[in-house]
């Protein structure tokens, strides 16, 4: 089954992070583009020198597509981690999640806990659209949905701490 991508959906897609003191903007691009292959990238980067200047710097895009992400949640065998993760700030049409960069660099993904600053930094996603609950459950789909279903918010859903909540037999 082929990854709906958020694009033609109605859904809009924003994803930033922000370069911390002493952070290679280089590799927060690279992390970025690890999982969102079309996100833009800046021309010229200048590496932090010492003495460090309090100057952070953030890179943002909107309309970038979703698709790698669903990709690599369906490879990694982790779209349940990702509805959960996915839709546990959801609000009506609106939800955010985070991924930690240090996971991106290496081509992985790692759905960060609310609140939680790992090692490394985040990637702060942002989708917005109609009936994203929906689209939500249709794009983590996977075929192990047809003999244990899986909704946002169902009694299968992790905990907020990022702690499974059982397994089922």
């Amino acid at each position: 089954m082929s990854r709906v991508d958020g694009a033609g959906q109605g859904i809009e897609v924003r994803v930033s992070s922000k370069v911390e003191l002493g952070e290679s903007p280089a590799k927060v691009l690279e992390a970025i583009g690890n999982i969102f292959p079309e996100f833009p990238q800046s021309e010229k980067l200048f590496e932090p020198n010492f003495p460090l200047s309090n100057n952070p710097r953030s890179f943002s895009a909107v309309g970038v597509s979703i698709s790698n992400l669903l990709e690599l949640a369906a490879s990694q065998r982790i779209l349940d981690t990702a509805l959960d993760s996915m839709s546990a700030s959801l609000n009506g049409e609106h939800t955010r999640f985070r991924l930690s960069r240090q996971a991106a660099l290496a081509g992985k993904l790692s759905f960060t806990v609310i609140g939680e600053r790992p090692l490394g930094g985040t990637i702060l996603i942002d989708l917005e659209g109609e009936d994203l609950d929906i689209w939500l459950e249709e794009a983590t789909w996977h075929p192990g949905r047809e003999e244990i279903p899986r909704n946002i918010g169902d009694d299968l859903q992790m905990f907020s701490d990022g702690e499974p909540r059982g397994w089922v037999n």
